[in-house]
């Protein structure tokens, strides 16, 4: 159970890896990516050769975290100085922070509303809450562009109306 814990780390690398890979493909830039692949490949049994002994099945899931973020922090510093614009993980700073104020938010909302807690429609309430607190959060740190808060106002004036033609 503790190796699933760690490995849920993984998912997250594997995630923002993803398109840096492809990107990579491409761009032309295979040879590069696959040199990025045969280095992690060779740390990755270094690794295990280490850590398995110690700490078992724990060890080997933090070695494949370790892995996929050696890949995660190579792809974004050779995708940056090659093109000089590319993001990878570094674009997600100000939504994880979102993330991360929208989830304290909905821990504080499940303490201070305790009849919350008891809702039959407590998912669907945090989920709303959640929803239009994160959102609040990006508009906030000015994370979107013009477009896209043109877009949430258009979705906000839609959901206005619905709800005005429901009262009526």
């Amino acid at each position: 159970e503790e190796a699933l814990v760690v490995l849920a780390a993984f998912a997250a690398f594997r995630f923002v890896n993803l398109p840096g890979g492809i990107f990579m493909a491409a761009a032309g830039m295979q040879r590069m990516r696959v040199l990025i692949q045969a280095c992690a490949v060779v740390l990755n049994i270094g690794l295990n050769l280490l850590f398995i002994p110690l700490y078992g099945l724990v060890g080997a899931a933090g070695v494949t975290v370790a892995t996929e973020a050696f890949i995660c922090v190579s792809y974004t510093v050779f995708l940056r100085r090659r093109t000089g614009a590319y993001q990878g993980p570094l674009a997600l700073g100000k939504p994880l922070i979102a993330t991360a104020v929208m989830g304290l938010g909905m821990t504080a909302a499940l303490q201070w509303c305790p009849w919350l807690a008891e809702s039959r429609f407590e998912w669907l309430i945090l989920a709303a809450a959640a929803t239009v607190l994160y959102f609040a959060l990006l508009l906030a740190v000015s994370y979107m562009k013009d477009d896209e808060r043109a877009a949430m106002g258009r979705i906000a004036g839609k959901l206005a109306f619905w709800r005005k033609a429901k009262d009526a």
